[in-house]
């Protein structure tokens, strides 16, 4: 049966104790007393042999000393007195020595059977450290028959020598030794080769277990295999080792945020850039790092802009894009490009934002050079054209000029007639008017197209521009053996856009429609002019040729490319750049009979009216 609580062990205490007290006075015979020994050696927890024979030396001398009582105190009787009490003694310790042992198996039995339902490898050790049972999985792993164990066990440091790897055997005697000494918990890791000779990571660790008196009776602990888990960790240490080193030396300036905004991480090239470290932006006012980053390398013209756009990005969420002035670490402000994305969980709630900005200062500064060359290389493109042209203007210049002076001759006709004839007189003069005037606007469109004014976009006729153009083109296009034909709709919006350039884009792409028809062996065809209306707000207008054709019709666009013998390759790179200031769009497409039609759109004026 057993007694587990305080109340029942003492009970059974003192029902034993007065039973034997009881038949000890009857009887007279002190024997029966030594059930109350046994009783309180069995059942008490705390001092049993001294509570024992303390109690029942107080019973005897009660009893042997009583008035009354049949027992005489002579030396015999003295001699029963302290021959039961060593008696006594002896039986406390009997017993105390029997629950000990049984203690001890019971707990040895316990444990053997914990141990070998462990999942690693699990053992036992007196207390000086030698090994008293390893389970099953042990000699397996090892691959060492029990009745070799036992040899190894009984070598030098514990047998362990010829089991753990020859880098780690000297510290792990070292502490188990030093965890005997003290009673330390026993905690490490080393390598423990297995049975083919391949020596994999464990994790060992062990506990003392105590007797009542606080003394270590044994030793016991598992070894778990954590050879996986450590070069997964190892693994991962070197992948995170190159995600590292990879951000840190990839060409980009690049830096990590929390959910709300702030700086939480800047790779090394953009500490190097900037010349701060992420705790430069820690403020004893309490400030943010983030108001404190952005005042402290962001262009001050740059700051309310680009602190509004990250700020929009952080509380919708949506990526961040944004071009600003950066100071390096050197004081000069330089371009950059700033991109953001957020990582987001499962529920879509913002984890972390990553971060890159690119430096696009030397890449600004260049495609600053390129439109201004550009723009010199229109004009050049201009005054190249102008002796090309001045046949057309002398001829379109020479015909009002020519019509002058012979009105001119008629009027004195007219004034010397006797008398003058004033009407005719009149009628002649207004058409040497009529053709000065033309003469003059032939010589200011000249003088336009190849002065360098700045851009000046009005609302045009379409149809008007083009008509004028064909005719300068007029003879120039005869004396090839090519025709215009037009097809212009009526009744078109104005378009906006600059007289002269648009001239200029037109004159070119007749130019390369004529210079395309190879009329020495093919039968003459007209270059088709067309124009319509492109969506509500969009004019179209179409050259179309039948020549050659080219082969590559994107790149012809592209700066100093052409298939001419004598050109310079800027004449369409030209063209497409004034259409896209107008806000059109300038390409073309390969005809199915042959030859190309180049098609061009220019934005509608808004008030037709004007």
């Amino acid at each position: 049966m057993e007694v587990s609580s305080s109340i029942g062990r003492y009970g059974w205490i003192i029902a034993t104790s007065c039973g034997g007290l009881v038949l000890a006075w009857l009887s007279g015979e002190p024997s029966p007393l030594l059930a109350a020994i046994a009783a309180i050696c069995v059942y008490a927890d705390r001092w049993p042999t001294p509570l024992a024979i303390g109690f029942v030396a107080c019973i005897l001398g009660i009893f042997f000393l009583l008035p009354g009582s049949e027992i005489q105190a002579e030396l015999k009787t003295y001699i029963r007195f302290s021959t039961f009490l060593a008696s006594a003694l002896a039986i406390s310790l009997l017993i105390r020595n029997f629950q000990n042992i049984t203690s001890s198996h019971r707990v040895e039995s316990d444990t053997r059977l914990i141990v070998e339902s462990m999942p690693g490898l699990g053992w036992s050790t007196d207390p000086e450290g030698n090994f008293k049972y390893v389970n099953r999985s042990v000699m397996d792993y090892v691959g060492i028959p029990p009745e070799a164990m036992s040899r190894i066990e009984g070598s030098d440091d514990f047998g362990w020598r010829q089991l753990v790897h020859p880098d780690d055997v000297d510290h792990a005697v070292e502490l188990w030794l030093h965890c005997l000494k003290t009673g330390a918990p026993y905690e490490t890791e080393h390598r423990v080769r297995r049975f083919d000779g391949i020596y994999r990571w464990f994790r060992n660790t062990g506990r003392s277990s105590r007797d009542q008196d606080g003394r270590i009776t044994g030793w016991y602990g598992t070894t778990i295999d954590i050879d996986d888990q450590r070069k997964a960790e190892e693994a991962l240490r070197k992948s995170e080792q190159q995600l590292r080193l990879l951000v840190d030396t990839m060409p980009a300036l690049v830096w990590c945020a929390t959910p709300d905004g702030e700086p939480s991480y800047l790779n090394k090239r953009l500490i190097d850039y900037i010349g701060l470290t992420l705790e430069s932006f820690d403020n004893p006012e309490k400030k943010s790092r983030q108001s404190v980053a952005i005042r402290s390398v962001v262009h001050p013209a740059d700051i309310p802009m680009m602190a509004r756009i990250w700020s929009s990005a952080v509380v919708t969420g949506e990526a961040f894009t944004c071009r600003y002035r950066l100071r390096r670490a050197d004081g000069v402000f330089r371009w950059v490009d700033g991109r953001g994305e957020a990582l987001r969980d499962e529920k879509g709630g913002i984890l972390q934002w990553y971060c890159v900005t690119v430096d696009i200062d030397d890449a600004t500064r260049i495609q600053d050079t390129l439109r201004s060359t550009l723009d010199r290389l229109a004009r050049a493109s201009q005054a190249a054209s102008l002796a090309e042209m001045s046949a057309s203007i002398a001829h379109e210049v020479s015909q009002p000029l020519a019509a002058v002076v012979t009105n001119s001759y008629a009027c004195q006709q007219w004034l010397s007639a006797k008398p003058p004839n004033l009407p005719r007189a009149l009628i002649v003069m207004e058409r040497i008017v009529r053709d000065a005037s033309s003469a003059a606007q032939v010589v200011n469109r000249t003088r336009a197209l190849f002065k360098q004014d700045a851009i000046i976009k009005t609302g045009l006729n379409l149809t008007e521009v083009i008509s004028e153009v064909l005719q300068l083109m007029h003879d120039e296009a005869i004396a090839k053996g090519v025709s215009f034909q037009t097809n212009l709709e009526d009744n078109l919006p104005r378009i906006v856009a600059d007289r002269t350039q648009l001239q200029q884009v037109l004159v070119n792409l007749l130019r390369n429609g004529i210079d395309a028809i190879d009329t020495e062996h093919e039968a003459t065809q007209p270059l088709l002019v067309r124009s319509r209306l492109d969506g509500p707000h969009m004019v179209l207008v179409e050259i179309q040729d039948h020549g050659i054709g080219v082969e590559d019709i994107e790149k012809i666009f592209e700066p100093f490319f052409t298939t001419k013998n004598k050109g310079m390759g800027m004449g369409l790179a030209i063209c497409r750049s004034i259409v896209e200031k107008h806000g059109g769009r300038l390409w073309a497409t390969a005809n199915d009979s042959g030859g190309t039609t180049f098609s061009f759109t220019i934005p509608a004026y808004a008030d037709d009216s004007q």
